[in-house]
């Protein structure tokens, strides 16, 4: 995958992980789901990926 697709691609992710932590301080579904989803992102990108 070409560089900067790759890095758009880290950006979207970012932002709905973003999205879920905020979703998961006010819906306790969240938050429970919240580890798994993190695990999840994690596999196909690492958390410097995800950095500003």
């Amino acid at each position: 995958m070409p560089y900067k697709l790759e890095f758009l691609n880290a950006l979207l992710v970012r932002e709905k992980l973003l999205n879920f932590v905020e979703a998961a301080e006010q819906h306790p579904e969240f938050a429970v789901e919240l580890p798994r989803f993190q695990a999840a992102v994690w596999e196909v990108f690492n958390p410097y990926e995800l950095s500003d």
